[in-house]
């Protein structure tokens, strides 16, 4: 991280930044060992937090509304017309992350494992469990589930899986998508409630990469919330959480967001994917 800010702000000095958001997981822990933050943090022009707000930002390019990210892990933040923010989930693998990617795995593996014990239907998880894994047959997976290396993202790279087994129409497969969805709903609802935020008109997001879901997360979703919100509305990421960092730093600095500014952004960045 360091040597990425480093590049970043080669040749400038200190005193002629305007501001600097540094937006990574887990960072807050550690910025105080990073030389160049922490000479920045002490300057005041700079401000470290986690993900949440470079996603909240790149997703609405607006100061309130909802953003739902959904990745390998999950969390959802909010922002009121009165400024009042909340923030929900990404309590990571062990004890939250409900409606991620890593969950979807590791429903897709427990789908695998109840037709092995004839405890559940037959699914089209079960060929792809097996191929993700690398084995022939599924009394093979307890050895490599608790082998030494195995992390959360390879689990959540199964729910690639299940987005294909949607696609060729495996009740079960579309079972742990709508289920994610609940999940994920539940997320937003927590924040419209304790927020309040049923007076005005709300946008929001599902970024992360299980927004590349498309319909099969976002129809459910979506008809969740119109079912009993008819204030919110789901729209589609304007830019990446890289480009919500950017504009954190703009508005930390002074910077006014305006329809200049956001369109001078989406010029620049042209063709990138918003949902990564």
């Amino acid at each position: 991280m360091e040597k990425l800010i480093i590049k970043a702000v080669a040749g400038i000095k200190i005193e002629d930044l305007e501001f600097v958001a540094v937006c990574i997981p887990g960072i807050r822990h550690y910025a105080g060992e990073i030389k160049i933050v922490s000479e920045l943090l002490k300057s005041g022009k700079a401000e470290v937090s986690g993900d949440e707000v470079s996603a909240f930002y790149g997703s609405l390019a607006l100061d309130y509304g909802i953003v739902i990210l959904s990745g390998t892990g999950s969390f959802a933040m909010g922002v009121n017309r009165q400024g009042e923010e909340l923030s929900v989930g990404g309590w990571g693998p062990l004890v939250g992350d409900e409606g991620s990617g890593y969950q979807m795995g590791i429903m897709a593996i427990k789908a695998a494992i109840a037709e092995y014990e004839h405890r559940g239907p037959e699914t089209l998880l079960m060929p792809i469990v097996l191929e993700h894994f690398g084995i022939d047959h599924i009394n093979m997976l307890k050895k490599e589930l608790y082998k030494e290396g195995l992390n959360t993202k390879r689990i959540a790279s199964l729910s690639k899986s299940v987005l294909r087994g949607a696609e060729l129409k495996d009740n079960v497969a579309l079972a742990i998508i709508n289920e994610s969805s609940v999940h994920l709903y539940k997320l937003a609802e927590l924040i419209i409630k304790k927020l309040e935020m049923t007076d005005d008109h709300y946008k929001l997001c599902l970024t992360g990469g299980i927004s590349n879901f498309g319909k099969y997360i976002l129809n459910p979703l979506t008809a969740m919330l119109h079912e009993n919100y008819d204030n919110i509305t789901v729209s589609e990421p304007i830019f990446t959480p890289g480009v919500g960092s950017l504009l954190s730093a703009f508005k930390k600095g002074g910077l006014k967001i305006d329809t200049i500014l956001i369109n001078n952004l989406k010029a620049s960045y042209k063709g990138v994917d918003r949902k990564c």
